[in-house]
């Protein structure tokens, strides 16, 4: 098993070489190596920044550049109070210019070492020396020369100590983990370990039983197909509401030695209005599966057909994409789309199943290639109209889509988009069988008239059945082809070889369960 940074340490914080101010804090006073840089900070702002970063520094942040892309992370500690608006700051300069992001803890802090991060395109908050603009990110961060991270500290204080601190920075997208086996899988507690208990980079800790991230996750082997198993149930992940990207929390599995198995999953943003997290599943990944996990508040979930779901909840999530995996037994709860946008873009409908949709806004599904497919076992639930933007099926294929549905209740709403038409019915049966009124004994060779009755489809008098009962009194079609509710009119008698039978009416509806009607006839001898 390997877990590796993706990204740079800037400074591990454990010397005052290149800094402008601090001492090194030792005595265990410090999170990772020998020692925290610090500050006696007094009723004062005071920013620590150094010179001494990375191997590959300068860092160019603008699009293009080395580090595009890249987060910035780093630790701080407060032994005193901190205001609530900029009592942490990142700091990135290039000697000429300087400036800062506010990073304060989003909830109710006490003191203590955590790690805040930035992503580098955002607005700075403080211009704090030189020429650069608020809003000038990213492409004004080609040459920094200069990180490190500020604190304001609002008590007063006597004595000589550091009140202030920071310890390791750094710069990257997040971890990878890969090789593992079979009989000793790598797990998340595998990347937390590595994180928190060891390299301390902030991207995965925990907090009560939930591991925490702050970065992505990338699964496999960054090139190649060496074997990479990543075997995980019961686990909890939270995407923390930091200041990333908007797209910048991920999962991302690569890799045609790499075997992802996840059961009873709980993946979730901390606040999904503020960040939302995806998963994209690499078109080399050997095999992704999860099983009955709840996902929550997710992007874009890129699938690929090694990819499947079973029983899987996704909650308040933006969109999945199928290519081909599979979808079975899912349940979408209060998906996060507009009229006229679908949640699953959908290249194989054949490939979701006994799946539920309920309804919060625009489409459950959306075709994008056109042909026949099996829809078994799925269900629409508070859909619009046919040929709205709440419909429940958008055929945006531009051309025809057949859907034979199998165990549903019903035939669900479809807009069609340019170009495209769609057929979606259930094949059902009508069947008819004829009994004796007096003993129930099978009647063989009675004549069947089933006729189309108004209010449904079919024109009215369309024949639906014309034939004779079977030697086991039946006469049936097991391939009526569903859409809406038929009325059925008719009549059934046997009188041209004996034992006689009076005429009797038919009368009923076929609908998604068909028809299924057992008449009893009277002698007429």
């Amino acid at each position: 098993m390997a877990v590796t940074l993706i990204g740079e340490i800037v400074n591990s914080c454990d010397a005052v070489t290149g800094f402008n101010l601090g001492n090194i804090s030792g005595d265990d006073d410090f999170v990772e190596g020998t020692g925290a840089i610090g500050l006696k900070i007094s009723a004062t702002y005071s920013e620590l920044y150094t010179t001494t970063l990375g191997a590959t520094a300068p860092y160019d942040f603008s699009v293009g550049g080395g580090e595009e892309g890249y987060h910035y992370i780093l630790w701080f500690n407060s032994k005193l109070a901190i205001p609530a608006t900029g009592g942490f700051r990142c700091i990135m300069g290039n000697g000429t210019d300087r400036a800062e992001w506010n990073v304060d803890p989003t909830g109710f802090y006490k003191g203590g070492f955590n790690t805040r991060i930035i992503d580098p395109t955002r607005d700075f908050d403080t211009i704090t020396t030189g020429t650069w603009t608020l809003a000038g990110n990213p492409a004004q961060l080609t040459n920094v020369t200069q990180m490190g991270g500020g604190i304001e500290c609002t008590p007063s204080i006597m004595g000589n100590f550091n009140s202030g601190q920071l310890d390791q920075m750094t710069i990257g997208l997040g971890l990878r983990v890969d090789a593992g086996t079979i009989g000793t899988p790598n797990t998340f507690e595998t990347v937390r370990a590595a994180d928190e208990d060891t390299a301390y980079y902030g991207w995965w800790s925990s907090s009560n039983g939930a591991i925490i991230s702050k970065g992505k996750l990338f699964i496999g082997p960054s090139t190649g197909s060496a074997t990479s198993v990543f075997t995980d149930s019961a686990f909890k992940v939270i995407f923390a509401n930091e200041l990333v990207g908007t797209d910048f929390y991920e999962i991302n599995t690569r890799g045609a030695g790499t075997d992802v198995t996840w059961e009873l999953a709980s993946i979730s943003s901390a606040d999904s209005t503020l960040v939302r997290w995806g998963l994209t599943v690499d078109s080399t990944t050997n095999t992704f599966s999860d099983t009955n996990g709840v996902w929550t508040g997710a992007n874009t979930i890129s699938l690929q057909s090694s990819a499947g779901f079973t029983g899987t909840t996704f909650i308040d999530c933006d969109k999945i994409l199928q290519s081909g995996a599979t979808l079975d037994g899912i349940t979408v709860l209060a998906a996060n789309t507009a009229d006229g946008v679908a949640f699953i873009e959908s290249d194989d409908p054949s490939n979701i199943r006994n799946s539920e949709f309920t309804f919060s806004d625009g489409h459950a599904i959306e075709i994008t290639t056109t042909g026949t497919s099996t829809f078994d076992g799925n269900e629409f639930i508070g859909y619009g109209a046919t040929g709205s933007t709440d419909a429940a099926i958008y055929n945006n294929s531009g051309g025809l889509v057949t859907l034979n549905l199998l165990n549903v209740t019903g035939v669900p709403t479809v807009r069609n988009g340019a170009g495209a038409s769609t057929v979606a019915e259930i094949t059902t049966t009508v069947k008819i069988t004829a009994l004796d009124a007096a003993d129930s004994a099978v009647i063989e060779g009675a004549r069947v008239l089933v006729l189309a009755d108004t209010g449904g489809d079919l024109a009215v008098d369309t024949v639906i059945l014309d034939d004779v009962t079977n030697a086991s009194g039946i006469l049936q079609d097991t391939g009526f082809n569903y859409t809406n509710p038929q009325p059925v009119k008719g009549r059934i008698r046997k009188g041209t070889n004996t034992p006689l039978y009076k005429e009797s009416p038919i009368t009923g509806s076929i609908l998604a369960t068909g028809l299924d009607l057992t008449v009893f006839l009277v002698s007429d001898e």
